[in-house]
Order: structure tokens, then C-alpha cells, then sequence
């Protein structure tokens, strides 16, 4: 700086003027270095945020290549999506199409088979209700022999009781008369194998009647079925099942037997002669 005076190489004091002058030209150096320093950190901050707002865009221009990217994969996908929903769409439209095609040859062809089942089932139930009627005339007329042929075996049964019943009478008299002539032990022998006798006729007679029962019975169940299968074949048909008045078979079970109970013996056990 030209008028700038050392004063260090004087080796005199300096006088107030240029003290004056030297103070105020350190003043002036301190303001422009205070100056130039605000320069300086204002530069900086303006660099520091150029740097910031650089870093920002740079920020920013990734974030929107990426959303970019992002964007044209999702569009690229939805084409695909769309495609795939369109093939789809057009392939379920063809399996429907095929499908209901299927569907009406399946209906075809079950109502061909359900006229054709009706028919058959028609004759057949026709053939049945004839076959069911014979059957109800045959059982009808067998049931009636069936109990004709148990009323003459039970008048059989009930006179061979009768004749059994005489003929005990008759030996019990000829016991009755020999006893006096027997020895007591014989007499008794011969007692007890009457009595042996007319209880083994008894259980044939219990065995027949039992026998007659089960036969009664399985008529009886016989006739049910009948009934029932007639029924069912009846409302198939839709007709109302007729009223038919069922032969009782029972009868002969409600009438008392006329079997009579004999005693377990029929004259007193004779005493041994000398007892």
C-alpha cells in the first residue's frame, strides 16, 4: 500500500498523527478482515447448500427413476394380469360352452332312460300286481285248507284224548279189580306204567298243540307280509290298497282246550299187602 510508512524501521517515537493514522488504518484492517471473513462463512454456507440442494436433486432424481421403473413394471404386470384374465376368461367361456353342451346330451340322454325305466318299471309292477292277486287267491284257498286240515287234527287230537281217557277208565277198573287179587308191589308196577303212559301221551299231545301254534303264527306272518307287499305295489301305482277282511287264524288258539288235566295220579297208590 503506497503512503504506508514503517515505523518500525525509524527508530524514533511516533508522533500522534501517525498514531492517529496507524490506529485507524488498523481499525480499516480489522473491518476487512471481519468483512472478508463473513465473506468467507457466507460463501461457505452458500456452498454447503448448493452441495445440500445438489445431493437433494440427486436424491430426488433416483426416487423418481425409481418410481419410474416401478411404475412401467406395474403396468407391465397389469398388462400381463390382463392378458392372463382375458385368456382365462376366454377359455372358461369355451369350457362353459362345452360344458353346457355335455350337460344337455347328459339331460338327453337321462330322460331317455327315465321313460325307458318308467316304461319297464310299469310292466313290471303291472306283472307284479297280477302275480301278487293270484297269490292272494292261492293263499286264500290254502288258508282255507289250511284250517279245515286244523280242525280235523284237532277233532282227531281231541277224540284220541277222549279214547285215551276211556281207556284209562277201563284199566283203571281192571287194576281196580285185579288189585284185590295182586300182590300190592305188582299192582303198583303195572299203575305206574299206566301213569308212565298217559304222561307220554300227555307230552305228544302238548308237542302237537305247540306245533299247531307255530303254524297258526307263521300263517299269520305269512298273511302280514302279503298284505304289506300289496300295499307297497298299490301305492306305487296310486291306487288305494283294497279292503280286504283278514281271515282270523286265531280261533282256534282263544278256544279253551278240551284237552282235560289228569291228576299226577288217578287212583291212590294201593298199600303193600302186610304193611
Amino acid at each position: 500500500m503506497q503512503g504506508n510508512v514503517d515505523y518500525r524501521s525509524r527508530g524514533d517515537q511516533l508522533t500522534a498523527e501517525e498514531e492517529i493514522n496507524l490506529q485507524t488504518k488498523l481499525w480499516e484492517a480489522k473491518v476487512l478482515r471481519k468483512k472478508v471473513e463473513e465473506d468467507a462463512r457466507l460463501l461457505q454456507n452458500r456452498i454447503k447448500l448448493l452441495q445440500f440442494e445438489e445431493k437433494r436433486a440427486a436424491k430426488k432424481i433416483d426416487e423418481t427413476r425409481k418410481k419410474a421403473k416401478e411404475v412401467m413394471q406395474l403396468k407391465s404386470r397389469n398388462l400381463q394380469v390382463n392378458r392372463q384374465k382375458e385368456e382365462w376368461r376366454s377359455s372358461r367361456i369355451q369350457a362353459e360352452i362345452r360344458k353346457s353342451e355335455q350337460n344337455r346330451l347328459a339331460r338327453e340322454a337321462v330322460r331317455q332312460s327315465v321313460e325307458a325305466n318308467k316304461s319297464e318299471l310299469r310292466r313290471r309292477i303291472i306283472a307284479e300286481v297280477e302275480e301278487v292277486r293270484r297269490q292272494k287267491t292261492d293263499n286264500r284257498e290254502q288258508r282255507y285248507l289250511n284250517k279245515a286240515n286244523i280242525r280235523a287234527r284237532n277233532e282227531v287230537l281231541i277224540s284220541g284224548v277222549k279214547d285215551q281217557e276211556r281207556r284209562l277208565e277201563e284199566k283203571k277198573k281192571r287194576l281196580a279189580e285185579e288189585k284185590k287179587g295182586l300182590a300190592g308191589r305188582e299192582l303198583e308196577d303195572r299203575l305206574q306204567q299206566e301213569e308212565s303212559a298217559r304222561r307220554g301221551k300227555e307230552a305228544e299231545i302238548a308237542k302237537l298243540e305247540r306245533v299247531e301254534v307255530e303254524l297258526i303264527q307263521r300263517l299269520q306272518h305269512t298273511q302280514n307280509v302279503q298284505k304289506e307287499a300289496l300295499r307297497e305295489l298299490q301305492d306305487a301305482l296310486g291306487a288305494s290298497p283294497a279292503e280286504e277282511r283278514p281271515v282270523s287264524v286265531t280261533r282256534s288258539l282263544s278256544k279253551p282246550s278240551t284237552r282235560p288235566s289228569y291228576p299226577r295220579s288217578a287212583t291212590p297208590n294201593p298199600r303193600r299187602p302186610g304193611l
